[in-house]
């Protein structure tokens, strides 16, 4: 019979303790979906703008992640004692690199429909302004159904379920959490203070390079293509 040490050995050197990892389980139809993004984006009239957006959460508490520190010394950042969240609002221009965001205290419809209404406003020569995103909530309510009615002009088409990685916007997210974390604020005022700084201190070519739409299957392999080499 094996004793308890030996199975603790022999299992060792077989197994090793760590934490499972979530994957999301991917659209069966994933590879149609972004086929069909590719010929509408390709079938926008000259002059027409396409866009990638995306939401994200600033927390008042702060986001801890592995740092240098002198041997022997362990950094200590406070906790606000109960969270505070804010919801931002993103998107990039894929052919440019002009970024834009919104903060507002909750991701709802109608924030959502105002930051597209900022988009338009943005771009009031375009035939088209055409804003990619995920399969978002707000993206297709009822809300969101009735403004876009209202505003032919703006063109929202939904990427594949569960693909996150396919988003541009995704990246500048990972950059600005990266930025963001770390540091204890005060107040939630002085954590949107932050990211706003954040976003005014990178150039439209630096957040083109962090977002990489190029490597993103919603883009026609031509587009773009100016700006390619240079990022």
């Amino acid at each position: 019979q094996m004793s308890l040490r030996t199975f603790y050995r022999r299992l060792r050197e077989q197994a090793r303790w760590c934490r499972p990892r979530l994957i999301a389980k991917g659209d069966p139809d994933h590879d149609t979906v972004c086929a069909t993004i590719r010929e509408r984006i390709a079938a926008l009239p000259t002059g027409s703008v396409v866009l990638a957006e995306d939401e994200t959460h600033l927390d008042l508490l702060a986001r801890v992640r592995a740092c240098w520190m002198p041997t022997g010394v362990r950094h200590h950042i406070l906790t606000p004692g109960s969270n505070i969240r804010r919801t931002v609002h993103g998107a990039i221009n894929l052919a440019t690199g002009a970024w834009h965001h919104h903060v507002s205290v909750k991701n709802v419809s109608v924030v959502f429909c105002y930051f597209l209404g900022q988009l338009l406003d943005a771009y009031p020569d375009a035939p088209v302004v055409a804003v990619l995103c995920d399969n978002g909530s707000t993206h297709h309510s009822g809300i969101t159904r009735r403004w876009l009615a209202a505003h032919p002009r703006l063109l929202l088409i939904e990427g594949a379920k569960y693909s996150p990685q396919d988003n541009p916007v995704e990246r500048v997210w990972a950059g600005l959490k990266h930025h963001l974390a770390n540091t204890a604020p005060a107040t939630m005022a002085d954590r949107i203070r932050q990211a706003h700084a954040y976003f005014r201190g990178r150039t439209p070519t630096q957040t083109l390079a962090t977002a990489a739409p190029w490597t993103s299957p919603w883009l026609p392999e031509d587009y773009g293509q100016d700006f390619w080499p240079g990022a």
